[in-house]
């Protein structure tokens, strides 16, 4: 994945602090996060320390002052008796101890919760002073940064308007092309599907998922076994109705179609 690669090099630059992330929803961006995590816990030497938390629409402060609390390995026995600004404080002094971290906020929405008052430094206090004796190469970059956020979202001008850096870097993942959706597709419900009577459907079933992987491998996962034509036509029937507002509507769909499935 291109975009993997894309943060995972941000990761390592000595000069970027944060990193934004943006796509629709279920293009991906969960699956992201986590091979995100994976390998920056695999490389001990790049992040010892790596801590996530979601940011979803109407969470608690506290909440995610408790995700990240754990992820120090911070005692929070006491959290209950400290105010939200007590906390923060614990966190942020806790985090500027490490030498190095990775946080990484998932499905950040417009929220009047600023990083500050979480715990997370500002942008400026992600920068760690130079070590002279293991100074780095680049004479231009005298504060390199060892600290770093990761934002996803899926709006890009709600990333840019909680990044308070001009250290920063943002990259989309995009929707598949017809052929990835397919290939992805049929990957996951076997090649079965290239029968000449089910093909066509398969292929008409796949185009309404608009290229989201979390849409077409739902189906695939509903429509596994399946060999009557009847079966794929129902199914092309569901996907083509409308579903409710606030929901991708690819991605309602074939959830119902999962859920169709299991009963």
């Amino acid at each position: 994945m291109v975009v993997l690669d894309q943060i995972m090099e941000a990761l390592k630059s000595p000069i970027v602090n944060m990193i934004g992330v943006h796509g629709t929803s279920g293009v991906g961006k969960t699956m992201l996060v986590k091979e995100v995590k994976r390998k920056a816990k695999q490389d001990s030497l790049l992040f010892p320390t790596v801590v996530t938390t979601k940011v979803t629409k109407n969470r608690e402060l506290k909440k995610i002052q408790e995700d990240i609390a754990c992820g120090l390995g911070m005692d929070q026995i006491s959290f209950t008796e400290l105010t939200d600004q007590q906390v923060a404080d614990r966190i942020r002094a806790r985090l500027l101890k490490e030498k190095k971290f990775l946080i990484i906020l998932d499905d950040v929405w417009e929220t009047e919760i600023a990083l500050e008052e979480i715990g997370i430094p500002s942008a400026s206090g992600l920068r760690q002073p130079i070590d002279r004796k293991n100074e780095i190469s680049s004479s231009s970059e005298e504060h390199p940064v060892t600290c770093k956020i990761l934002l996803i979202s899926e709006e890009r001008d709600v990333l840019l308007r909680r990044m308070d850096s001009e250290y920063h870097q943002v990259f989309e993942v995009c929707k598949l092309e017809p052929d990835e959706s397919w290939e992805l597709f049929k990957k996951t419900i076997g090649d079965d599907v290239e029968t000449p009577d089910l093909q066509h459907l398969a292929e008409e079933i796949v185009e309404k998922c608009l290229g989201l992987p979390a849409a077409i491998v739902s189906v695939a996962n509903a429509m596994r076994g399946k060999t009557q034509l009847y079966e794929w036509k129902d199914a092309l029937l569901s996907l083509k109705n409308p579903s409710p507002d606030g929901i991708s509507a690819a991605i309602y769909k074939a959830i119902e179609l999962l859920k169709k499935k299991k009963i």
